[in-house]
């Protein structure tokens, strides 16, 4: 089947416009505010929309008509490592204020190029092309989504209070008395809205958005695109042809956000399962109560779908190392050798289990139902495809490894440290680096359906590179907070050395073509031709 061309799926002239898209430099804080000032100078209009948790001003640019017929919102960093959206709508941003976007005259562009100010400077490898390992070594984000820009949104909070039923929850801390004993349930939900999020509920509610985008992109892996309302069917099939359009390829291995698919058959065009059944209206209202307990944060796709006017919300991801093996559904075809063996379980069942080798010995790799089995069979080697199963397995017992002998650096500089512990909060929730691999993240590989079936080329490629990619990112938190830390210290400088070993060991694991960054050129083209497509779903 021949692929589209963006042509094909934009007009002439929007397609014509992408193909001389160039990004010379990743966008990032200090380079966004010089734009902004920059545009400001040129004409465009700049107004504060709030400030971020340090009090660093979040600004909005603006061009288009004053009286616009519809309104696109964009905003970069929605989380503070992924700077590939910034990148791209900064660009678009300057088409538009040069007057070549003749397509789209009638609508007013509004584009925050970073929202989350304060953590994208924590970055130590933006500035220049770096490599994976630079990269690895350098990132920092928060690993709870309620510290994460698009993710800070309020629902339940001051004066965008509304009534729902409690359960029985204390609604104001005067009724904890007596109640909780003696620890709070609230004691542990952050004090409030993120300011960087308040800053982009500000922007929505006072530019009133047909089109809204929150730029991502992954790390490794291929593009798809989270979308908030359902778009028509030849919408919805234009932005799965996109990326190959664009020159970069879609994301057909394991998925990499949860949520459910807009078409079945589809893993990479995604909604909020979340959206149907949350629903609520924020208003302002003269009786809020100051005193009233914070119920938790909601993402910008709750936030949006709660308001009284519809807007799409859209996600379009790319990603900084790419491969194409991340959108190949072809059959991987190896095999490997196992050991097999049908035992009578639980209630009179019998379950076929299925063991592998990994790291010198035989390990649980599945544990399958067989409804009709009447019998049990004794232990036999056979060789078999390997699946789905055995790849994840293989995979997270790695990770969890690798986030044990982290744990044993942390220990080590403990005692030594000079600033806070970069996952005091996961620590303090879980106790270890690693929480999300454990034996019952295994029995889910070993048990479920779908991972006993032979493994495709793209999820092959998701458990080989974008495991070991995402725990050298994991990491690379603790090598930023090692980075601040007195290294004439000798247990300081011996744990920076081996940190760095470990996340060397996993951006090895990668192909060669992937430890430098992949063209930003095909991966903001990509961003920009999915948001424009919704744009020309709206005349």
């Amino acid at each position: 089947m021949p692929v589209a061309t963006l042509s094909q799926i934009l007009t002439p002239a929007l397609a014509q416009m992408l193909d001389r898209l160039e990004i010379k430099r990743l966008v990032s804080p200090r380079i966004a505010d010089e734009l902004i000032d920059r545009w400001a100078a040129q004409g465009a209009r700049v107004s504060e929309v709030g400030r971020s948790s340090d009090g660093r001003p979040i600004r909005a640019a603006v061009c288009g008509p004053l009286e616009p017929r519809r309104t696109l919102l964009c905003w970069g960093y929605p989380h503070p490592d992924e700077p590939l959206g910034a990148s791209a709508i900064a660009w678009l941003f300057e088409e538009a204020l040069a007057g070549r976007l003749p397509d789209l005259a009638h609508w007013r562009l509004v584009v925050i190029p970073c929202a989350d100010p304060d953590q994208a400077r924590r970055q130590l490898w933006l500035e220049g092309r770096a490599s994976a390992l630079e990269f690895a070594a350098g990132v920092w984000r928060p690993t709870h989504l309620s510290l994460e820009v698009d993710y800070g949104f309020p629902i339940d909070w001051g004066p965008f209070l509304h009534d729902t039923e409690w359960r029985g929850r204390c609604r104001l801390r005067r009724e904890c008395e007596g109640r909780c004993g003696e620890r709070c349930m609230y004691e542990d939900l952050p004090p409030g809205p993120l300011p960087e999020s308040l800053a982009l509920a500000e922007a929505i509610q006072r530019f009133e958005p047909d089109v809204i985008a929150a730029l991502h992109n992954t790390h490794t892996g291929g593009d798809y695109t989270f979308l908030m309302l359902r778009e028509r069917r030849e919408v919805l099939r234009d932005l799965l042809e996109i990326p190959g359009a664009a020159g970069r390829g879609r994301h057909l291995g394991e998925a990499i956000d949860r949520g459910a698919r807009w078409l079945r058959s589809e893993p990479d065009l995604l909604r909020e399962r979340m959206l149907d059944y949350q629903v609520r209206r924020l208003e302002r209202r003269p009786d809020y109560d100051p005193d009233a307990l914070y119920a938790g944060n909601a993402s910008a796709a709750n936030f949006i779908e709660s308001l009284p006017k519809e807007a799409q919300f859209t996600c379009p991801e790319s990603t900084v190392f790419f491969h194409r093996d991340f959108a190949d559904p072809s059959p991987w075809g190896r095999t490997e050798l196992v050991r097999e063996e049908v035992r009578r379980g639980r209630r009179g069942r019998f379950y076929r289990y299925r063991w592998m080798r990994d790291g010198g010995e035989w390990v649980l790799a599945e544990r399958e139902h067989l409804p009709d089995r009447k019998r049990g069979r004794g232990p036999r080697e056979l060789e078999v495809a390997v699946t789905r199963s055995m790849l994840a397995v293989r995979a997270a017992r790695r990770r969890r490894r690798v986030l044990e002998a982290a744990d044993r650096i942390w220990e080590r500089v403990l005692p030594y440290a000079t600033a806070p512990h970069i996952y005091r909060e996961e620590r303090a929730r879980y106790r270890r680096l690693g929480p999300g691999i454990s034996e019952r993240s295994l029995l889910i590989y070993r048990s479920r359906a779908d991972y006993h079936r032979p493994a495709t080329v793209a999820q092959r490629a998701s458990f080989a590179w974008e495991w070991p990619m995402h725990t050298a990112t994991i990491l690379g938190n603790f090598a930023n907070f090692l980075a601040v830390q007195d290294d004439s210290v000798p247990e300081i400088a011996a744990a920076k050395r081996d940190l760095h070993a470990l996340i060397e060991g996993e951006v090895r694991r990668l192909p060669p073509s992937m430890r430098e960054q992949a063209d930003w050129n095909s991966a903001a083209r990509s961003i920009l031709a999915r948001v424009l497509r919704l744009m020309l779903a709206r005349p």
